[in-house]
């Protein structure tokens, strides 16, 4: 009997485990992107890797989304977009509260630059809509006083080659970017920048000259 017993509860933990690692985003890139008919900039999270339907999947957990601007700029957010709050059955009206958290400003170890911490306020808790590997989903708008003449000068923190929390000036702040969802484990793993068009002809035409390569020695 103890033995029947068992085995049936290690089935049901097999199933509740298989549904808490399937339907899980496993992998997320910052993408920000100067918008030319607001003049805002639109800062994204790409999913690339894993989905999430269920609603612990879609559920907003812990997040630093840092920017990096010209010294002298003042950053503000102006419009909010996703997660929605209340959002477990896809009913929720009202984005998240991104809110600025930390600000460093003319750091000694980077005196031509000023820091921005932006993070998700948790409570109510925030869902998004059902997620997919390749989704791009705009989380919200900054506004840059003054807007750089060089648009790329706004410009995600890099956690391998920015100022660490210990470098001199930053007094302990840490800007390293982070984005969790449905749980715990960091799903963060880098920025997204897109190619230019003229990089694009130049992927092409190495892509071409190595084929041609290849059929010549074939």
């Amino acid at each position: 009997m103890f033995k029947s017993s068992f085995n049936i509860g290690t089935i049901i933990c097999i199933h509740l485990l298989s549904g808490i690692l399937t339907g899980q985003v496993t992998a997320v890139k910052y993408f920000i992107k100067h918008n030319d008919q607001t003049g805002l900039y639109d800062c994204h999270v790409i999913i690339t890797e894993g989905n999430a339907k269920n609603i612990s999947g879609r559920t907003q957990f812990n997040a630093q989304y840092s920017i990096v601007v010209p010294t002298g700029s003042q950053v503000k957010i102006v419009e909010k977009y996703m997660p929605l709050q209340d959002h477990q059955n896809y009913t929720g009206k009202i984005p998240c509260e991104w809110r600025i958290a930390s600000v460093i400003k003319s750091p000694e170890a980077m005196k031509e630059k000023d820091f921005y911490g932006i993070v998700p306020t948790l409570g109510p808790s925030a869902q998004y809509n059902d997620l997919n590997a390749g989704d791009t989903i705009k989380l919200f708008s900054i506004e840059v006083d003054p807007l750089p003449a060089k648009r790329n000068d706004v410009r995600l923190f890099e956690n391998n080659t920015d100022p660490t929390s210990s470098a001199s000036g930053m007094r302990g702040a840490n800007f390293a970017n982070g984005f969790t969802i449905g749980g715990v484990l960091q799903r963060y793993t880098g920025n997204f920048y897109p190619m230019s068009p003229l990089q694009q002809i130049n992927v092409e035409n190495a892509k071409n000259k190595d084929l041609k390569q290849k059929n010549k020695g074939s």
